[in-house]
C-alpha cells in the first residue's frame, strides 16, 4: 500500500534527462537527441513521454508564456525498479512558425513521463531557436538595405505574432522613423505584416504620429526566397521604395 502511494506521488519512481544533440536550432528543422531514463525503487507503467515546447516573452506591460507545441513519444512501455538505465531516440521538428529567441523571448523543452502519477519527473532545457530560412534570408535583406533592428523593443511574442522593429541607418532615416514588421511564414511563402512610421515634421508638431503611419502586407513566394539578391529586390520594389 506505502509503494502504491509513493509512486502515485512520483516518490521512487524513474528520472529522466533529454540530452540534445544540438540546442542551437532553425525554426522547421529538425532537433535530435535522445532520452535517458533511469528506473527508480519502483515499478512504473508509463503511458508515453509528453514534450512541451514552450514560450516565455517579456511584453511592455506583462510577461506571456504560450505552449507552442505538445507531443508524445515512446507510448506504452515500462519501467523496471532497479534496472538498468536506458535511452530513447527522439527527432522533432521545430514548427516554421515558432518563435525564434530574442532578449526578450526565450524558448524551452520540457520533457515529462506521462504515467499515473501526481507528480511525475520532468526535465527542461533551454533551446535557441534561429530564424527560419527564408526569414533570415529577408532579415538580412532588411539590414542590407540600411535597416538595423531595434535590439531594445524587438522581438516581442504577444502569444500569436512575434514582431520586429527596425529603425533606418543613413540617408533612409530621413524619411522613415522606423519599421514594425511580422513574419507571417507559410508553405508557400512569407507574408509580411509592416506598419511603417513615416517621419514628418508637422504631424510631430501638431501630435498626430498616427497620420504619418502606414499598414501593409508583402506576400514574398518561395521561388523569391531562393537568393538574398533576388529577396533584396523584392523588397526594395514591394515595400522600401513605396515608403
Amino acid at each position: 500500500m506505502l509503494k502504491k502511494l509513493l509512486a502515485t506521488l512520483g516518490v521512487g519512481g524513474a528520472n529522466i534527462d533529454f540530452v540534445l544533440r544540438n540546442a542551437n536550432i532553425r525554426a522547421g528543422e529538425e532537433l535530435g537527441g535522445v532520452i535517458r531514463v533511469t528506473p527508480g525503487s519502483l515499478n512504473q507503467r508509463v503511458d508515453g513521454i509528453v514534450f512541451r515546447l514552450i514560450a516565455q516573452s517579456r511584453l511592455e506591460d506583462r510577461a506571456v508564456t504560450t505552449e507552442i507545441e505538445r507531443w508524445k513519444v515512446a507510448e506504452n512501455f515500462e519501467i523496471t525498479a532497479g534496472g538498468q538505465p536506458f535511452e530513447i531516440p527522439i527527432s522533432y521538428r521545430i514548427p516554421s512558425k515558432c518563435p525564434i529567441s530574442t532578449p526578450f523571448t526565450r524558448l524551452s523543452l520540457t520533457t515529462a513521463l506521462d504515467s499515473d502519477a501526481l507528480m511525475d519527473p520532468s526535465d527542461v532545457d533551454r533551446i535557441t531557436v534561429l530564424p527560419e530560412a527564408r526569414v533570415q534570408l529577408i532579415m538580412d535583406a532588411f539590414r542590407k538595405h540600411g535597416f538595423r533592428e531595434n535590439s531594445s523593443d524587438s522581438g516581442r511574442f504577444n502569444g500569436r505574432w512575434q514582431e520586429f522593429e527596425y529603425v533606418p541607418v543613413g540617408g533612409r532615416a530621413r524619411h522613415i522613423k522606423e519599421l514594425d514588421v511580422i513574419y507571417d511564414v507559410r508553405s508557400d511563402g512569407v507574408m509580411l505584416l509592416v506598419e511603417a512610421e513615416k517621419r514628418s515634421l508637422l504631424l510631430d508638431i501638431l501630435n498626430l504620429d498616427e497620420l504619418a503611419e502606414r499598414r501593409m502586407r508583402i506576400f514574398l513566394p518561395n521561388q523569391v526566397l531562393l537568393a538574398a539578391d533576388s529577396v533584396g529586390l523584392a523588397l526594395e520594389r514591394e515595400l522600401i521604395s513605396s515608403l
